[in-house]
C-alpha cells in the first residue's frame, strides 16, 4: 500500500485515496 516511496504519499493518500493508489 505504501509504495509511494516519500512520506507525502501517505498524507496524499489521506485526502486523496484514489491519488495515492494510481500514484
Amino acid at each position: 500500500m505504501e509504495t509511494g516511496g516519500c512520506p507525502r504519499q501517505r498524507q496524499i493518500r489521506k485526502n486523496f485515496p484514489l491519488t495515492g493508489e494510481i500514484s
